[in-house]
């Protein structure tokens, strides 16, 4: 048995801003963050039928295209929240859909580029992305601006976009077969780093390889959490200049990260994430 692949393009989206608290405003980009003092938050929605209530997500990528970002020399953090209610025409910033509690954080580092997010965990026991959409916003209070191009832009191949991999429920019963999977993460840091959250509730069990690609020593550790929200630290290792080493979680949890350090020094460091689930 294998998996299915299926692609959402954004079809409704909104900007709201405290600028003009009763207002919402339906443009070719998407504005996120903070400019002279004002907030600016985005929503997206992808439409898609019914037939998503029977889907085992067990990938989700959420893709946006990067138009421009306003920095000031930080690195712009956003937050992708799953909505709990649908947005409207009637929606604004004194009139906004609740929010999960649970949340992506992701880093903006290049403009004019294609930018792919992981929001697999967003889909653990929760439809609300396909059903009623997401929110992108900012939690800093300081003038730090990134435009998204939305589904209005001319040019299609720059319209947000959702690529889902998925199990029906039906099929996803018939049988256990095991396959390997990998994930990778390639990052860039100063002093301290952390990895997206990665969903293993169906995992049977996996390692992650550390290469360390620095002229200098990095810290990482395996943290474990069952909601997102608590995160505990088990396995540690210290990694060498240029060398590798490996890390295997020693308790169960539903998602699994890595906390990369490496006080005062700018780091590079490769990771692959290879375990084995049910398909």
């Amino acid at each position: 048995m294998s998996s299915q692949k299926i692609q959402f393009s954004c079809s409704r989206s909104l900007i709201l801003t405290n600028l003009h608290p009763d207002r919402n405003f339906k443009k070719s980009i998407l504005d996120v963050g903070f400019y002279n003092g004002d907030l600016y938050q985005s929503y997206l929605y992808f439409k898609s039928d019914d037939s998503y209530e029977n889907y085992i997500i067990i990938s989700a990528i959420l893709r946006l295209y990067v138009k421009k970002q306003i920095s000031n020399g930080m690195t712009n953090t956003l937050y992708i929240y799953p909505l709990e209610q649908k947005f409207n025409r009637f929606t604004t910033f004194n009139n906004m859909p609740e929010v999960s509690n649970e949340f992506i954080e992701f880093n903006i580092h290049d403009c004019d580029k294609w930018l792919d997010i992981d929001i697999t965990s967003l889909f653990d026991n929760n439809d609300n992305i396909l059903k009623n959409g997401m929110l992108l916003k900012s939690n800093g209070d300081a003038d730090s601006l990134v435009r998204f191009y939305s589904n209005l832009v001319s040019n299609y191949k720059i319209v947000p976009k959702l690529f889902l991999e998925y199990y029906t429920e039906n099929n996803f019963n018939d049988g256990r077969y095991v396959e390997v999977r990998k994930r990778v993460f390639i990052l860039d840091f100063e002093g301290e780093e952390v990895t997206q959250p990665i969903n293993v509730e169906r995992m049977i069990q996996g390692t992650f390889f550390i290469n360390n690609l620095s002229t200098s020593d990095l810290n990482a550790k395996i943290e474990v959490s069952f909601d997102l929200s608590t995160w505990v630290g088990e396995q540690e290792v210290n990694v060498s200049a240029n060398s590798n080493d490996v890390l295997v979680a020693q308790y169960y949890g539903k998602y699994y990260r890595v906390v990369l350090s490496s006080p005062g020094n700018t780091a590079s460091v490769e990771i692959k994430f290879i375990y084995q689930v049910y398909k």
